[in-house]
């Protein structure tokens, strides 16, 4: 399927704000959809055809621990990727994750990502997948943990800063840009800030922490469906204890 690409600008190396040089490639595709008789690159067209995703959705989090709360972004995509009867996760190994691709009613392909690298590095894989795509950060979405949230508690936020939050930090500067979408998934805090890290990297035990957990995640799954598919976003059930 074509499809025709965003090319607002964006804070990245791309753009003219960090060095004033435009990229040949996305000059190429601007030259795709014009009505000018520029000529245009048949490499360029190709890849133009391979691009079907309307967005990248990342879930932030760890593989290796994926009942941990910090990696609850992780839990929201697999949880839309099963809900939407999207492909199994399979490990893409020139983007360093997992990636599932669903598709919403209106037709939209949308691909899940899951970083293999560490939560700190995670941004690389993003940029790579972005790069692959030709999409911009417009049109990423990143889901994560946010302790400043009840479990429970979800929050849509545009842009902004990363919130000392270190896979915010990575995607911010893989893609130099912090203009992309967020879903902010509670997880609450500990009661010291000494345990911040024991407590973000173990999983929930207590029977009311997992069932709001699971709320949360069925919350994040059904604000990314009503934003990117409007009107057409199907409505979820709730499910049983999950986390």
């Amino acid at each position: 399927m074509i499809r025709r690409c965003s090319l607002r600008p964006f804070l990245s190396p791309f753009s003219s704000r960090a060095g004033q040089q435009k990229n040949s490639l996305f000059q190429s595709v601007r030259s795709v959809h014009d009505d000018s008789t520029t000529e245009v690159d048949p490499s360029a067209v190709n890849v133009v055809q391979s691009i079907d995703y309307k967005y990248i959705i990342m879930g932030l989090g760890n593989v290796d621990f994926m009942q941990a709360r910090h990696s609850i972004g992780m839990r929201v995509a697999k949880f839309m990727a099963h809900e939407l009867k999207g492909t199994r996760f399979i490990r893409d190994r020139p983007l360093l994750a997992q990636v599932s691709t669903v598709q919403l009613p209106n037709s939209d392909q949308i691909l899940l990502l899951k970083s293999n690298l560490a939560m700190n590095a995670s941004g690389k894989s993003l940029r790579k997948a972005v790069d692959k795509h030709l999409l911009s950060p417009y049109e990423v979405i990143i889901v994560y943990d946010d302790m400043e949230l009840e479990p429970g508690e979800v929050q849509w936020k545009a842009g902004g800063g990363s919130e000392g939050h270190n896979g915010l930090r990575s995607v911010m500067a893989s893609l130099g840009s912090d203009q992309f979408a967020r879903v902010r998934v509670g997880i609450g805090r500990p009661h010291s800030e000494k345990e911040v890290r024991e407590y973000v990297m173990s999983k929930a035990v207590e029977s009311e922490e997992r069932r709001l957990l699971t709320k949360s995640i069925f919350l994040a799954t059904q604000m990314l469906l009503d934003r990117i598919a409007g009107n057409s976003a199907p409505k979820l059930k709730p499910k049983g204890p999950m986390f």
